[in-house]
């Protein structure tokens, strides 16, 4: 917006400089004209003034015209001559007048030719000539003047139409990144009575009606989430129950024992469904709760389980600003999927760049067809085995506080998923204002 104004603000000025170069261009040439009119005539009645002064215009001019000059008698025949040469084939053609005639026969100079009578009764034309070339030189002058004084002003105002937007937007920029950190993090927090004008006022206002707005959505998502995490766990525990009791049950085949198996581990795979549902209901409160993405190495280890290798790569400067359980249900999942189609390892790479932890995982497995790459975040999606439901949670979760998971193209054959989450602020970004 800010560039757009500044644009928009320059091409005026354009258009306004250029109006008024035009504008000065055209009063500098009709002045010019008028004064070279001026110039004539006034040339014109002092040899005229000589001329009638004698008996004869040779006689009473003689020696008294200054250059530029030429007298016609009334036949046409030159009585007096102090014209440049290459003036005269112009002046000849007004040698029969019988009025005031002008004539340009080059770029640089003007004629004007003035027919005259003496009290003597002798009467004829006078040619007086000036040259232009001073009263161009003035419009170039004139012209370059304005060139430069326009791209100064432009310049100018450019400058001047970048600070001011710049100042008066500031606000607004400052209020809106506070609504959207707010909105994410923090829906409780309002501008309140805004004394900095009434265009804030109104933005504030707007602002704090829309967060209201987004607190009261995420009250109701989360009490939902809750209540509906409480409802389904009742009947998880006691199904998980009942099938590891029958599970102890000597009498029952093999073939049986296999699906109580699958039962059961659907059930454990709802259950952490579950848990991290109401672990995001739980801690919204407590964003701004610093992880060390280290300390949840753990908790991933035992989701890999002993089947395969985790090879974990931590730079211990790698902090996020989320809480340890809303850490583990984001990166849980991730792992899981990893090693399920791990050969024989799973690769975590944690670094820190700039404002965000990156957090890597890749396996060596298989890989994943690019036609896949989105549904495996479609809820339902599994490609062995499981639910459907780990990806897609894992990025929802991210999104909640601020970050995002993707796949990336893979280092070898296997898969490698990227999550990205908002990193803690060390001691060296804290600066006083």
């Amino acid at each position: 917006m800010r560039r757009r104004i500044v644009v928009s603000t320059v091409l005026l000025m354009v258009a306004v400089m250029v109006a008024v170069g035009c504008g000065v261009q055209i009063v500098l040439s009709l002045t010019a004209e008028r004064d070279i009119g001026r110039v004539l005539d006034a040339r014109a009645d002092t040899v005229i003034a000589v001329a009638r002064a004698g008996e004869t215009p040779a006689t009473a001019l003689a020696g008294r015209v200054e250059p530029g000059v030429r007298v016609y008698d009334a036949g046409g025949s030159i009585v007096v001559d102090t014209l440049a040469s290459s003036e005269r084939a112009g002046a000849d053609r007004l040698a029969r007048v019988t009025s005031v005639r002008d004539l340009a026969p080059n770029e640089r100079v003007r004629l004007r030719a003035t027919p005259f009578r003496t009290p003597a009764g002798w009467h004829g034309v006078v040619v007086v000539a000036e040259p232009t070339e001073p009263y161009e030189r003035a419009e170039r002058y004139a012209l370059l003047a304005t060139v430069v004084v326009g791209a100064v002003v432009l310049l100018a105002s450019a400058l001047l139409a970048s600070r001011i937007t710049s100042q008066a937007l500031r606000p607004v920029a400052t209020m809106a990144d506070r609504a959207a950190e707010w909105s994410a993090h923090d829906p409780g927090k309002r501008f309140g009575e805004v004394t900095d004008g009434p265009e804030l006022a109104h933005l504030a206002t707007t602002l704090d009606g829309l967060l209201d707005r987004v607190a009261r959505a995420l009250e109701s998502e989360q009490r939902l989430t809750s209540e509906l995490a409480h409802e389904l766990r009742t009947p998880l525990t006691g199904i998980i129950g009942t099938v590891e009791l029958l599970q102890l049950r000597d009498p029952e085949p093999p073939e049986r024992h296999a699906d109580l198996d699958r039962v059961l581990a659907l059930a454990r795979s709802m259950t952490e469904t579950i848990a991290t549902l109401l672990a995001m209901a739980r801690q919204r409160a407590a964003y701004g709760e610093v992880t060390p993405v280290a300390a949840v190495l753990d908790e991933l280890r035992e989701v890999v389980g002993g089947s395969v290798e985790l090879m974990a790569d931590v730079d211990p400067a790698a902090a996020v600003v989320v809480p340890a359980p809303v850490l583990v249900r984001v990166l849980a999942p991730v792992v899981d999927n990893a090693a399920r189609f791990a050969r024989s390892v799973v690769t975590l790479d944690v670094r820190r760049d700039a404002g965000s932890v990156i957090v890597e995982v890749e396996d060596d497995g298989p890989g994943l067809d690019p036609a896949a790459r989105e549904r495996a975040f479609e809820p339902g999606f599994s490609g062995r085995g499981g639910t459907g439901l780990g990806l897609p949670l894992s990025r929802r979760i991210a999104a909640t506080v601020g970050g995002s998971v993707e796949v990336v193209a893979a280092r070898g054959s296997g898969a490698r998923f990227r999550v990205v989450l908002p990193a803690a602020l060390d001691d060296s970004h804290n600066v006083s204002l």
